[in-house]
């Protein structure tokens, strides 16, 4: 019998800043399972979890192919998944998904949050109005309504701070051009 007990409920907020445990992916989803506890599934390695109540521990329900099968419904810490990670990775530098989840062959550390931002910045920067670059992320990336949201923000932020930066380089430089200008003709206008 288990020492620990699973929380029942919590927040969506917590899948907004939560990382997965194993791939690190910050697209993460609950599952909720009246009356059982909630889990939250990482849609993508595949895992599901619950969380302690009160605790650092969560409890494995379903776990990506290749990763050790005695953990299936045990209590673990963080800590105790990344050693397993850092075993498994000495022996295979690849962790494999299974095929139902569409990614294959993922290596330890994930680039698909950072291929996502990248694609969303270089579309915003072209132009492309929000309803292209969402189709284009939840077609070609196989994204969450939340995490294509949450990405498309991002990348139009980046997109204005970098116009705003550009208008503030041309103001200074406008501004430094017309007091040059101004400087000329003040000495033109003493000097004649």
């Amino acid at each position: 019998m288990s020492t620990f007990t699973a929380m029942q409920h919590f927040p969506d907020e917590w899948t907004r800043k939560a990382r997965c445990p194993i791939c690190q992916s910050g697209f993460l989803q609950i599952r909720r399972k009246n009356p059982k506890p909630n889990q939250i599934f990482c849609p993508n390695c595949g895992i599901s979890f619950e969380i302690e109540k009160g605790g650092e521990h969560i409890l494995l329900m379903e776990m990506p192919l290749n990763f050790p099968e005695q953990l299936a419904h045990q209590w673990v810490t963080r800590a105790q998944i990344q050693a397993i990670l850092r075993e498994n990775q000495k022996s295979s530098p690849q962790l494999t998904i299974p095929a139902s989840s569409g990614v294959k062959n993922v290596p330890a550390a994930n680039p698909l949050r950072a291929d996502a931002v990248r694609r969303a910045r270089s579309l915003v920067e072209m132009g492309n109005p929000p309803d292209v670059i969402r189709k284009a992320l939840a077609e070609s990336l196989n994204l969450t309504e939340f995490a294509i949201e949450e990405i498309l923000n991002d990348a139009v932020a980046v997109n204005k701070n970098k116009q705003n930066q550009k208008r503030k380089k041309a103001l200074i430089w406008l501004a430094a051009t017309a007091a040059c200008l101004l400087l000329g003709f003040i000495v033109l206008w003493i000097v004649f």
